[in-house]
């Protein structure tokens, strides 16, 4: 790793060195010899050049130089630059809502997308990823690998539940931290505004989105011949939905329930069928815009 300075600009003070030294070259001590007559001073010893003797910097510069210069390079703040990129958590929202389609593709691939090319333009090559849905389950990744795009499509094929926020025990020191969403989760978008993250992958430009959760039926025993069922539908979006459920079998409706459900909530909806039906049904919404 090369080492760099945050302050290169302190180096100019290594120029004080020479001035050190300078300033100790004309410095040497002296001793006092009290004569009671000026011809006196005659008998002190002259050198053999008939000059001055030659001065002898003071011995201490060299302790002063030293501290100098270790002040300028405690100045300049050297470091160690890293030649590689730490390695990244992706924390993944995998809940229902990036499983919808935008412009024909589901969000998630849209984000994962982004992702690689985010890393193919960048130094890093080890990254995680962490379901919010289902903590703990995860996913690492090596980018010099030729299978590391596949095995993160494989990873995210389906949807796991609702997100949930990490907590603080899981963000490792020393990595960067990104976020996959689209925004739909009002408990993940709370826990944005104090995230520490580093980088935010946000798709999905729709803020509308019902949809159909669950769907199950079950002949009965008695009376028989009937078949019971409960479907639910969520409201993921931002404004309040009205429309129908509506069960058919090829070309024939066999039911048709209104409903109207506010942002964020959930809805059941019971039914019965009767006479029991033959395979083939399918269940599915017609909203007020499509009628």
């Amino acid at each position: 790793m090369p080492l760099s300075l945050s302050s290169p600009w302190w180096l100019l003070g290594f120029s004080l060195l020479p001035l050190l030294w300078w300033l100790h070259r004309f410095r040497r001590r002296t001793v006092s010899s009290p004569v009671s007559a000026l011809f006196l001073l005659r008998r002190f010893h002259q050198p053999a050049g008939g000059g001055a003797a030659a001065a002898k910097p003071d011995p201490l510069w060299r302790l002063r130089a030293l501290f100098t210069a270790l002040l300028v390079m405690t100045l300049t703040a050297p470091f160690w630059e890293r030649t590689t990129a730490p390695p990244i958590q992706v924390w993944v929202d995998d809940s229902i809502s990036m499983y919808a389609l935008e412009r024909g593709t589901p969000r998630i691939t849209l984000a994962l997308r982004t992702l690689a090319d985010e890393l193919r333009q960048g130094k890093t090559t080890r990254l995680t990823l962490h379901s919010l849905a289902r903590p703990g389950e995860s996913l690492r990744l090596d980018t010099k690998q030729q299978q590391w795009l596949e095995q993160m499509k494989l990873w995210s094929r389906k949807p796991r539940g609702e997100p949930t926020p990490p907590v603080p025990g899981e963000w490792k020191p020393g990595t960067l931290h990104y976020l996959i969403t689209d925004g739909a989760d009002r408990k993940l978008n709370q826990w944005l505004l104090s995230a520490p993250l580093d980088r935010l992958i946000r798709v999905g430009q729709a803020t509308e989105n019902l949809a159909l959760t669950a769907l199950a039926t079950r002949p009965t025993l008695s009376p028989a011949g009937r078949l019971q069922g409960l479907a639910t539908l969520s409201n993921l979006g931002t404004k309040g939905a009205a429309g129908e459920l509506v069960i058919e079998q090829g070309q024939k409706i066999l039911l048709r329930r209104a409903f109207e459900l506010s942002s964020g909530r959930e809805l059941q909806v019971s039914f019965e069928l009767s006479p029991l039906p033959p395979d083939g049904l399918v269940a599915r919404i017609r909203t007020q815009d499509q009628a």
